[in-house]
């Protein structure tokens, strides 16, 4: 008897109910308001699969311009593992992100997904890890978010980056204006970063930071909005003074990632710079 078709349809909001089943049984952190974010970002580039015309999977996509683009979210029912839909669900998003004209595909890879996206061409690029601990509280914080510009703090992010995540930086400070904050030096951007819940913990991302001290002083603010609640923050591996701040407000890592690409090598992103990202979803 043949084996039962995997097809496609786009994800839409009334799917967002299934795709909370399917994250639960990964045992990940994205909230409804996670699946509606991809939406917002990438209506097309979000798909179901359907094995047998029933949901079986999701994965979603999101493009940084012609630059870079990101897949997250493969995820396939329990039931229906080891028959092809990850791998399809991956193909259709790769599909969707070259038809964008986009030159580089990254991901963050879990160990158990590594072998699929290393069949599918991907190479490594470098290790992320996830630090996770309980916000501490803290003394001599300005819980109060300044006023800043939005676009300086997405040129500087792009300059980081080496992309742009305009549209991700903008929907996490609406979404969140009372953890999103930014540092200036003389009048110019020199850091920012941002936090948003998750159903386990808080996700600590983007953080991005000229320096060392001006980072510090970025987690302590946001650290002080959420104290006593647990948290993660996915730091490059490269990126080891983010690490030991960390570890300094107690956090200890708990998972580990690959960094993955498919196509042009991406631009280096500067990891001095780069202290935590937007998810292994978004990059």
């Amino acid at each position: 008897m043949p084996m039962p078709a995997t097809t496609f349809r786009p994800l839409t909001e009334a799917d967002i109910p299934f795709a909370m089943r399917l994250k639960e049984a990964a045992g990940w952190n994205q909230t409804e308001c996670d699946w509606r974010r991809y939406l917002i970002l990438e209506p097309a580039g979000c798909y179901l699969a359907l094995y047998d015309g029933q949901p079986a999977g999701t994965v979603t996509t999101v493009s940084y311009g012609t630059r870079l683009g990101w897949i997250g979210m493969v995820l396939v029912h329990p039931e229906l593992r080891r028959r092809g839909i990850g791998t399809a669900l991956m193909r259709r998003a790769i599909e969707y992100l070259k038809s964008r004209g986009v030159v580089t595909i990254a991901l963050d890879a879990t160990a158990e997904g590594r072998p699929v996206y290393e069949r599918l061409g991907f190479l490594d690029d470098y290790g992320v890890v996830r630090l996770s601990g309980t916000a501490p509280a803290l003394t001599g914080t300005d819980q109060s978010p300044r006023p800043f510009d939005i676009e300086a703090v997405c040129r500087f992010d792009a300059a980081v980056f080496g992309a742009d995540r305009s549209r991700v930086i903008r929907q996490l400070a609406a979404e969140h204006p009372a953890r999103f904050f930014v540092a200036e030096s003389a009048g110019t951007v020199s850091g920012y970063i941002a936090a948003r819940p998750g159903t386990y913990a808080w996700n600590i991302g983007p953080w991005v930071s000229a320096d060392t001290a001006t980072a510090e002083w970025l987690f302590r603010q946001v650290l002080g909005t959420i104290a006593g609640s647990p948290a993660v923050v996915d730091v490059p591996l490269p990126q080891t003074a983010g690490q030991q701040l960390c570890a300094r407000f107690g956090f200890a890592v708990s998972r580990q990632f690959t960094r993955m690409y498919l196509g042009e090598k991406p631009t280096p992103i500067d990891t001095a710079g780069v202290f935590s990202g937007a998810g292994a979803e978004k990059g």
